[in-house]
């Protein structure tokens, strides 16, 4: 998880801190494959079986990690 989103303004807050993890793929020499926001519907949606990129694939985490998925389809 990398950011939260506010409901109210949609202002991304970094909580853990921004650019750490893409400081260290770079200097382990790998890629970052993405950045996926905080968002409670993740884990309810997985928890009752749809996941979010099923029940709302057009949401902008759904589309994370749809983006994700190509990244990875590409590099296999």
């Amino acid at each position: 998880m990398s950011y939260f989103t506010c409901p109210c303004c949609s202002e991304k807050t970094y909580i853990f801190g921004k650019d750490g993890c893409s400081k260290l793929v770079s200097s382990l020499g790998i890629d970052l494959l993405g950045e996926i926001p905080l968002y409670p519907l993740i884990c309810s949606k997985s928890d009752q079986g749809t996941p979010i990129v099923v029940s709302e694939p057009l949401h902008p985490v759904s589309l994370a990690f749809i983006e994700i998925a190509k990244i990875l389809k590409n590099k296999l």
